[in-house]
């Protein structure tokens, strides 16, 4: 930068005068002049003049503050002056750069005493230092001050005599004598006499103020201030002809790379100098772009503070802030190297670049801020308020290598840059220049995206968790979209978690309790991309699917926070009940970063959210995805979980003949305890005493007319509902009677609807002159129930006496997805006068208060009564230690013995359910006591809290019925 204008400070060489005598009034300094030339940019002759009114007292020190942009080159002498030359009266003419007059009172006589300005050899790190040699006159001692140029925050100079400046000479024949001095006036010349240019005017239009800061022998730290001022005009003159470079000129496509940019000024043009630079603007193309692998080793920001902005200090940026270099060639003073710096985000401004540049005391500090283009991520840098001094190249490098900050376009070609550049003769009018370089070596690889994924534990039907790897190499095309395949069997229990609301979810605002896994996705080109974790959620449907999950990356590197990238992907059903992850328009861009996926790593380890499946066939999760070129590709990863043979499988069956006798109604019941195998397939067989009413065939609808949705509602005989622990609400439907063919008998479609739908089918045929149902093709879904209900008049047919003799039992053989099988039967629930046409329950449970025992008695009344059996509430607990001594079964109001005569006790239980049997085949009530310790408490029991005690209850034909008694927790 032409920090050697600097050296306008000459002016302070003046104050080398000598000083003052007697006291008169308040010491104080005034100021005038400027360039005597007032033309913008102008190679000038610049007049000081300094009056110091006559106080009596002596100037001791004195500072000349230059306005910003008016300068000295102290490289327009071709030699400079050594200190020892200048104090012995050597210097040269051609290392003059100046003049200088002052008028003093010596003798009571006044005296002018001229002298000599020149170019000094500066001491250490000094910008410049200048000699004032003053002759006064009658033979007087000659007097040598010098004045050091130093650079001010503002980048304006300042010519500073600090030094004790001499207020008396020694004259021959008269001794030693006192000097007054009233007045200087120093000319700075334009032009050496060798030609160098050495003064240049500001390049900025308007009026200029200087001030001098002076202080006196008898207060050397009262400063007093003066000032002056002049106007600068012709700014349309002014030349204004930028250059700009870009470099590397080749650079790799698509990969991190070292960039620099090189703002450039030719010389003069008309005799005046070229306009100061007041901001700049610099577009690089589409395609370069922030590389995310910018914090690979490691990155940090410096703060406003560490830099000071305003200081001429040294910045304490850390060492991890760093991101490049910078470099201001000037004819003044050579070059200043220095530093780029990632400045702290503010408000508006996420991305800030400070630059620091120094030679010896010299310093230039800038803050510069990056705005990314939020769709294409192309990159504007502006500084803006650049100092008010020369140049002839300013060149700005950003580091390269893995961690470089920026990164090449993805295709080859020329790639052009353009910087809009400001000058200070004509602000407000802008001059557009333009570099290029081109990209070779550009991505071409095939998309052939990878798959890969595994589940622990691999036991089947356990809770598991599933981590699943999408990666992509380098040069491949980039990802657009993907839908992932999972083996039917591979479930998540989404009634379990409470799904995140879908805006909330792409605003990245999903609570804790919605969190299933864990995404790590890593981004970016070249060697060292950045890895960024982050969350991932169930939220609720998204789209037309199921429910979905939001993928959540936080896009942050070191200090670089461009917030989250939220992917939202939609879970769907398939028709065999598998589960379909599909996201479309993956995230490009974050905050004007271009992401540049190359793998996503998803764990879904929540505990309790995902479940292996039943099967032990060896199967596949398979993927598909879409380039952002169009370009589409297929991957798999293999699964299979293992253990089968460690599953238990006993599903559980109930029955209920309702209805006429003459047309009645069945419903059956399947329940399946948690942890089980899931079933594929269940065979019924009705009772005998139900048979397939013939004239059920005019009802049927045809294949056609069912696959059309068409069926009439004749055809619809009853409904079926499923209940499962995946999905919150039950899923329900009709059972169509459907003529298919081939087949004897109608079959019957059970079409199970709600937040998934499935289709199962029923064939019906005849074994052993019963009426038998046969489903096959279950998908792997784990059920708690599965209820199928007949209605009257449909297709069932008996009467009375069929009905109501023998015991109506319902057989079963269910085969499971792990391939175990089993077989079951129930005795169903009839509409015939006995035992359990008719009952009534009564219960009491006391002991719920806090520090008691809880005490339960239920009672059924009936006739023709067998056994009782009573499953409890979650908030009872049974005590099976003490359930010997504290339980007891009454018949007829009396207690039976703890064994029956066959030696069976009379009391039984399991883990939740206690049964009661009688020791005679007829009786009319039977009772449960359960007391002194047989029952504890369970989660919640309170008094006044109401239970419902699920009752079964069989009669002495085997027949069962089921009802639930509600009672009332009492203290």
């Amino acid at each position: 930068m032409g920090i050697g204008k600097w050296f306008v400070a000459l002016v302070a060489m003046v104050s080398g005068l000598v000083i003052t005598s007697p006291a008169r009034a308040a010491f104080s300094v005034t100021a005038s002049g400027g360039p005597t030339t007032a033309t913008a940019g102008a190679h000038s002759d610049v007049k000081i003049n300094l009056g110091f009114p006559d106080s009596g007292q002596d100037l001791k020190r004195l500072v000349i503050h230059l306005p910003k942009g008016l300068v000295g080159n102290p490289n327009a002498t071709t030699t400079r002056c050594s200190e020892a030359s200048f104090n012995a009266n050597n210097c040269t003419t051609a290392q003059q750069v100046g003049e200088v007059t002052s008028q003093a009172t010596a003798l009571g006589l006044p005296i002018t005493i001229p002298g000599d300005i020149y170019n000094l050899t500066p001491r250490g790190g000094e910008p410049a230092r200048l000699g004032i040699h003053l002759t006064p006159p009658l033979g007087a001692s000659e007097i040598h001050l010098q004045a050091v140029i130093s650079l001010r925050a503002d980048y304006g100079l300042d010519n500073v005599i600090e030094t004790d400046i001499p207020r008396t000479t020694v004259v021959p024949l008269l001794g030693t004598q006192d000097i007054y001095l009233s007045s200087m006036a120093m000319t700075l010349y334009a032009k050496t006499s060798t030609g160098g240019v050495f003064m240049t005017n500001p390049t900025e239009c308007g009026t200029h103020t200087f001030s001098v800061d002076a202080a006196s022998w008898a207060a050397p730290t009262a400063w007093k201030t003066g000032s002056g001022s002049f106007t600068i005009n012709g700014c349309n003159r002014a030349p204004f002809s930028p250059t700009f470079a870009i470099a590397p000129n080749q650079q790799t496509g698509d990969q991190p790379t070292d960039v620099s940019v090189t703002i450039g000024f030719p010389g003069d043009a008309g005799g005046l100098s070229q306009s100061n630079l007041k901001s700049a603007e610099v577009v690089l193309p589409v395609g370069t772009a922030l590389s995310p692998g910018v914090g690979a080793n490691g990155l940090e920001a410096c703060s406003d503070g560490q830099f000071a902005i305003n200081s001429t200090g040294t910045p304490a940026c850390p060492g991890l802030s760093k991101v490049g270099t910078v470099k201001f060639d000037t004819p003044l003073l050579g070059t200043l190297n220095g530093d780029v710096f990632l400045g702290a985000p503010t408000p508006g401004a996420p991305l800030r670049l400070f630059a620091f540049a120094t030679k010896g005391d010299v310093t230039v500090k800038l803050a510069g801020r990056v705005t990314p283009d939020p769709s294409t991520g192309q990159l504007t840098t502006s500084f803006s308020d650049l100092p008010r001094v020369p140049f002839t190249a300013f060149t700005l490098s950003f580091r390269g290598g893995d961690a470089a900050v920026l990164k090449a376009p993805p295709t080859c070609g020329t790639n052009t840059a353009t910087a809009k550049l400001e000058p200070y003769a004509n602000p407000g009018t802008f001059k557009t220049v333009n570099a290029s370089f081109t990209t070779v070596n550009c991505p071409s690889g095939a998309f052939a995206p990878s798959l890969s994924a595994s589940v622990a534990p691999t036991q089947a039907a356990a809770n598991s968790a599933m981590t699943m790897t999408i990666a992509r190499g380098d040069d491949q095309p980039l990802l657009d979209g993907m839908k992932v395949s999972l083996p039917p069997g591979a479930l998540g229990h989404l009634a379990s978690i409470p799904g995140c609301a879908v805006e909330t979810a792409r605003a990245g605002n999903c609570p804790e309790a919605s969190r299933v896994g864990t995404v790590t996705a890593v981004a970016g080109t070249g060697g060292a991309p950045a890895s960024l974790v982050g969350p991932i959620y169930l939220t609720g449907p998204v789209g037309d699917g199921l429910a979905g999950l939001a993928v959540v990356v936080p896009a942050k590197v070191g200090p670089i926070d461009l917030g989250n990238v939220v992917v939202l992907t939609k879970l769907s059903v398939r028709p065999d009940v598998g589960i379909d992850v599909t996201a479309t328009d993956l995230p490009r861009i974050a905050g004007g970063v271009p992401l540049a996926i190359r793998s996503m790593k998803l764990a879904l380890d929540r505990d309790g959210f995902l479940f292996n499946a039943s099967s032990c066939a060896a199967r596949t999760i398979d993927a598909t995805f879409t380039a952002q070129n169009g370009a589409t590709a297929a991957a798999s990863a293999p699964y299979q979980p293992t253990g089968c043979e460690n599953v238990p499988f006993g599903p559980k069956l109930t029955a209920t003949i309702g209805g006429s006798f003459d047309a009645p109604s069945l419903s059956t019941t399947i329940e399946a305890p948690p942890g089980q195998a899931t079933l594929s397939g269940v065979q019924l067989t009705l009772p005998v005493q139900l048979g397939a009413d013939l004239g059920a065939l005019a009802k049927v609808c045809m294949k056609e007319t069912y696959d059309a949705g068409q069926c009439p509602p004749v055809s619809r005989i009853g409904t079926a509902t499923a209940i499962s622990p995946l999905i919150p609400l039950p899923l329900s439907g009709p059972v169509t009677l459907l003529r298919l063919p081939g087949r004897a008998l109608p079959s019957l479609a059970i079409d199970l609807a709600g937040v998934l739908n499935v289709h199962l089918q029923a064939d019906n045929d005849s074994a052993g002159g019963r009426l038998r149902s046969t489903v096959a093709g279950i998908p792997d879904v784990p059920l708690s129930s599965f209820t199928l209900n007949l209605d009257s008049g449909g297709l069932l047919k008996s009467d009375r006496k069929m009905l109501c003799t023998g015991i109506p039992k319902v057989d079963a053989a269910f085969t499971a997805h792990t391939g175990a099988r089993t077989t079951t039967s129930a005795v169903a629930d009839t509409p015939c006068a006995g035992g359990l046409s008719k009952l009534t329950a009564t219960g009491s449970l006391r002991g719920a208060g806090k520090g008691r025992t809880p005490s339960l008695r239920v009672k059924v009344r009936g006739t023709k009564l067998r056994s009782l059996r009573v499953t409890l509430p979650k908030q009872l607990r049974l005590s099976t230690k003490r359930l010997k001594r504290g339980g007891r079964v009454y018949q007829a109001g009396k207690a039976v013995s703890r064994k029956t005569k066959k030696g069976k006790r009379a009391l039984r239980h399991t883990k939740r359910s206690v049964t009661g049997w009688t020791t005679k085949k007829h009786t009319g009530s039977i009772e449960l006591r359960l007391a002194k310790g047989a029952l504890r408490k369970g989660k919640g029991l309170k008094a006044g809290k109401r239970l419902t005690l699920k009752l079964r209850v069989t009669d002495s034909a085997g027949r069962s019925r089921s009802l639930n008694l509600r009672i009332k927790a009492k203290r």
